[in-house]
């Protein structure tokens, strides 16, 4: 079996490249490898690069989902995938700062609390975010009837 090669454009504009040779190859030299495919013998990756990688992968496919969307023919689909994008992105941010602040354990209840408007407005937008991309998939099944295929939207959703 061969290698598998990865490459991804980082924000400042570089690519990285990754050699992943299969245990199976002759190339494969490391016999300690765990079975997550990590060299215990490496060091550690801190966890706060981990997450940063985490996070900056989550922002790329939101934008590789944002240039997907509007690059596509119909201006109806382009539209509802770029909105999605963007309540993806504002998800994102939202998402980032709730887990920024459980990272810091919270000594009371009442701390807890405090985060539970932040986490119900995450879930919304969770909610909303697959409401359009249910209405985005029946619109490409079916463009001709652009207008039956957008439901109206559920009440806990509307804009006050």
């Amino acid at each position: 079996m061969e290698g598998m090669r990865v490459s991804a454009d980082n924000p400042d504009g570089n690519s990285d490249t990754i050699d992943n040779t299969s245990i199976d190859s002759p190339d494969a030299t490391n016999d300690t490898a765990t079975i997550d495919g990590t060299d215990p013998a490496a060091p550690a990756i801190a966890e706060s690069e981990r997450t940063s990688t985490t996070r900056d992968l989550h922002r790329r496919r939101i934008c590789d989902y944002m240039q997907d969307a509007l690059a596509k023919p119909d201006a109806h689909q382009a539209a509802l995938g770029a909105l999605n994008a963007d309540l993806m992105s504002v998800a994102c941010h939202v998402g980032e700062a709730l887990q920024e602040a459980l990272e810091h354990e919270p000594a009371t209840i009442a701390e807890l609390e405090e985060l539970d408007p932040t986490l119900n407005q995450l879930s919304k937008l969770g909610k909303l975010i697959g409401h359009l991309s249910q209405v985005g998939i029946k619109l490409a099944a079916n463009p001709s009837s652009q207008n039956s295929a957008l439901p109206e939207i559920p009440p806990e959703s509307k804009a006050e």
